[in-house]
């Protein structure tokens, strides 16, 4: 009985090894490591595939079990979204992976990183009460403007006191007593 386990695990061992490698095709937009976007130039039934990546000139060997595919969508994450990154870089998603890495460009960098999607958070209407577009008071002193909200609670704010937008958390922001929405304030 022992020995029956033991050889299913090896036979589903066998097949998740070449359903890694079988599943990558010839000019497939990768990962590698969760760090370097590339491209597949070939894949070898070994396990091995010939990638080059976007930061390096010459194509190199790695296993397919390092890398992960381009996808259109993960985890309600997809190309293109907008989103704000550890609360305090808003950006949008260039790529996204199978294994939840995604490469994103920010207002505040010229180039795009990778990150894993748990770190992102995708603009919302509305959070809390407050809705983008909204007129509110910031720490309940200064007027503004929602420009984003995200779903992770933070906003993007424009206020009377900077001349640049301010990101904070929603529940630092509130409606005047005369004014509970983007429609009849300011």
């Amino acid at each position: 009985m022992k020995s029956q386990f033991v050889s299913v695990l090896i036979f589903l061992a066998a097949l998740n090894t070449a359903s890694a490698s079988d599943s990558l095709r010839c000019g497939d937009n990768v990962i590698a490591d969760h760090q370097w976007p590339g491209r597949v130039l070939d894949v070898y039934k070994n396990g091995d595939a010939l990638v080059v990546t976007n930061y390096q000139t010459s194509p190199y060997l790695i296993q397919t079990s390092h890398l992960s595919r381009e996808a259109s969508c993960v985890d309600r994450f997809c190309k293109t979204d907008s989103v704000i990154f550890d609360r305090h870089s808003i950006g949008s998603i260039l790529k996204i992976f199978e294994n939840g890495d995604a490469l994103v460009i920010t207002s505040f960098q010229s180039f795009p990183y990778v990150t894993d999607i748990s770190r992102l958070a995708k603009e919302a209407q509305c959070i809390q009460g407050i809705c983008k577009g909204d007129n509110i008071l910031f720490n309940e002193k200064w007027e503004g403007t929602v420009i984003h909200i995200y779903k992770n609670g933070a906003a993007q704010v424009q206020t009377d006191f900077s001349s640049s937008p301010y990101i904070t958390d929603a529940s630092r922001l509130s409606h005047s007593d005369s004014c509970q929405n983007s429609q009849g304030c300011r």
